[in-house]
């Protein structure tokens, strides 16, 4: 087992482990223009972002990292958290195994080296949908690429393949056209597969929750369930449902998912959900050195599932970020179930209509972006003007940083204000407000006060009005 030479604080060890996104500079902040653990006087209604580690979360999150530092056995460790990430998403019958990763991102290389490992002898062809509204690495994974300049293994090179040996054709559909309407893709998507399951080994990536909240139409699984293809559903952002995460399953769906999105555990930690029919073909091939070559670059062993034909090509390393943060993902997990699906609805509700009504009373600065109605509730995308023209992808980075670097001047009561990131479209850019769990949890504490979630929007449009 690796043992660090130098024993991590807590803070440095909660951004540990993974790609340059976790890093924070010499301000203490990371690309975000946040320091994600800072534990209080933060006001976040970014967790479609990067959130923080609560004061809540940081009691249990903090006996973990002494843990870490006595000799753990990472095995035991992981496999624990395997099963209370599968507690924590069970709700049927259905079987899945839980593979770890330290990003979303990084998951996206899993149903590659699957797909790989099942067919050798054929090409892939990944097909993705909304990629413009996916994790900023994502398309380059995808395409079987590094996405970054580092993985919690070593420094790599950004964008060369993972492995030449495996041919990746990539090909994608985007999430809106120039007006900002939610396309539908499934037409398209459906003569793709058909075209090409004979000769290629097909992946077809969908969403449910982009950066926007957009939901990908499911009728088209339930359509090809007889075509030749491997669906992998992106639901990273987790404001789903238990039902609905079995169903996917059991129409045989491998599922990305992030405990750093709705569950607001500091940035990032992912696992890859894989139904027990996929599990039972991998199960039945044999790993072949050549084939897992680039992918150990980027993986464990221990994240992969006990005793999976995987793990003896990767190597012991234990990853005391990946924990840390999964740990603290996973007790939001259990302090939100202590309320009803219906409790969290109701607030939801309540705030997305509210935050609306405000934006749709202020037309002169905001506008909702199209098919708010097809997006989930818990996140809400809008443009900004001024003077009756856009504000521009770069027009909006500068607003977005001042907010988080200045926004505590409008809101003296928080050290740090913070919302979602611009998302760049095909001829437009827009921000976003949402909420998480812990967010949920306050709201519900404080009877649904949104108060400083309309302070929140005049301070951007104070800052809007200050800037030349």
């Amino acid at each position: 087992m690796e043992t660090a030479t130098r024993k991590m604080t807590f803070e440095e060890a909660l951004v540990s482990g993974g790609d340059e996104r976790l890093d924070l500079d010499e301000n203490g902040l990371n690309k975000y223009f946040v320091n994600p653990t800072q534990g209080s006087g933060v006001f976040n209604r970014g967790s479609c972002t990067c959130s923080f580690i609560t004061e809540d979360a940081k009691i249990p999150t903090h006996s973990l990292y002494e843990k870490l530092n006595q000799n753990p056995d990472y095995s035991e460790l992981y496999e624990s958290l395997s099963l209370r990430i599968k507690s924590a998403l069970e709700e049927g019958t259905e079987p899945f195994e839980v593979y770890l990763a330290p990003s979303g991102s990084d998951l996206c290389y899993f149903p590659l080296l699957f797909s790989a490992t099942i067919q050798p002898e054929k090409p892939i062809l990944n097909v993705v949908t909304c990629p413009e509204e996916l994790g900023s690495g994502s398309v380059l994974a995808y395409k079987g690429n590094f996405f970054s300049q580092k993985t919690q293994i070593e420094k790599v090179e950004l964008s060369e393949p993972l492995n030449k040996s495996i041919p990746i054709e990539f090909i994608s559909f985007p999430a809106r056209d120039e007006h900002g309407v939610i396309l539908d893709h499934n037409e398209q998507i459906i003569e793709c597969i058909t075209e090409h399951q004979e000769s290629h080994n097909v992946i077809v990536n969908l969403v449910i929750g982009s950066k926007s909240g957009i939901e990908d139409n499911l009728s088209i699984v339930e359509e090809c369930q007889h075509l030749n293809v491997k669906w992998v559903v992106d639901i990273c952002q987790l404001r789903v449902s238990r039902a609905l995460i079995q169903r996917l399953l059991a129409l045989n769906c491998s599922l990305l998912v992030t405990g750093s999105k709705f569950y607001q555990s500091p940035p990032f930690c992912g696992a890859l959900i894989v139904p027990g029919s996929l599990q039972k073909q991998i199960d039945a091939s044999t790993a072949d050195p050549e084939v897992t070559k680039g992918f150990d670059r980027v993986f464990t062993c221990f994240d992969f599932p006990k005793n999976s034909i995987y793990r003896p090509y990767f190597q012991e390393k234990g990853n005391h970020g990946l924990l840390l943060r999964w740990e603290a993902a996973l007790y939001e997990f259990e302090a939100i179930s202590a309320y009803t699906e219906s409790e969290v609805i109701r607030i939801v509700s309540k705030w997305n209509i509210t935050i609306q009504d405000h934006m749709i009373s202020r037309p002169d600065v905001f506008e909702l972006m199209s098919d708010q109605d097809k997006t989930n509730k818990s996140i809400i995308s809008f443009r900004i003007k001024k003077e009756g023209i856009y504000l521009s992808h770069e027009e909006l980075k500068s607003l977005y940083k001042r907010l988080c670097l200045e926004g505590s001047k409008w809101m003296p009561q928080y050290d740090t204000v913070t919302i979602g990131q611009p998302v760049a479209y095909t001829s437009g850019s827009f921000l976003r407000v949402a909420l998480g769990s812990f967010n949920v949890r306050q709201l519900m504490s404080k009877d649904v006060n949104l108060d400083e979630d309309i302070q929140i929007l005049e301070t951007l449009e104070a800052i809007l009005h200050e800037s030349a």
